[in-house]
This record gives structure tokens, sequence and C-alpha cells, in this order.
């Protein structure tokens, strides 16, 4: 996981198996607990999101997911069967921060382009 660039980078082992609460929530790379689901922490806050990309995947089925960081969903993106990256064109942005799921990406990557 690098939080420090643009874009943010996130892959499948960042989120593989969160099993614990880490931090306050309030920092990028902590792991917060939401109805029994842990979440990775990508961003707390306002941020305008340009794009999503999902690559390096390994077959059509993988999929990855970012959501607010209120759990509702913010981009889910699907595997392609060239294994071409994916991509959301311009999400739009998020008023409260980002958040990924335990096992949110099952291979592969995510990239985050913000402002």
């Amino acid at each position: 996981m690098d939080m420090t660039g643009n874009p943010w980078l996130v892959n499948a082992a960042d989120v593989a198996a969160l099993a614990a609460v880490v931090g306050n929530g309030n920092n990028p790379g902590d792991v917060i607990s939401v109805g029994g689901v842990f979440y990775l922490v990508i961003w707390k806050g306002a941020a305008k999101i340009w794009q999503v990309e999902f690559a390096a995947y390994v077959g059509d089925t993988d999929t990855a997911e970012v959501d607010r960081y209120n759990t509702k969903n913010f981009a889910f993106l699907n595997g392609a069967s060239d294994l071409e990256t994916v991509r959301t064109g311009n999400p739009g942005w998020t008023v409260d921060g980002l958040i990924v799921p335990n096992n949110g990406i099952t291979n592969g990557g995510i990239k985050i382009y913000h402002a």
C-alpha cells in the first residue's frame, strides 16, 4: 500500500485476511471494523477521485471493491477476459473517505487517482 503519492496504490495482499482493528480509523493504513467486516482505510475525509483502475489481476472473475467510509459502494471493478486494465471513468467526490473491505481485491491491485 502506498498512500504517499498520486495515485494511491492498494494490492490484494494489503487487504488479504484483515482480522484486527489497527489505529483509530483516521489515517491511511488503519484497519476498522464495521458490522463485523474489517476495512483498510485508504483516505479519511473529502477527496475528488478522477479514476480507479484495476490491474495485474489473473482472471476475468477477479474483482476489486472500493467503498466510501460509510461502507456504501464507491467503485466495483470486474476483471476482463483479455486481462487489460479496467477503469471506472470519473466517479467524482467522496465526502467521507475511502476504504477497501477484507479480501476486497481478489488478485492484482488498484490505483486511485485523486486531486
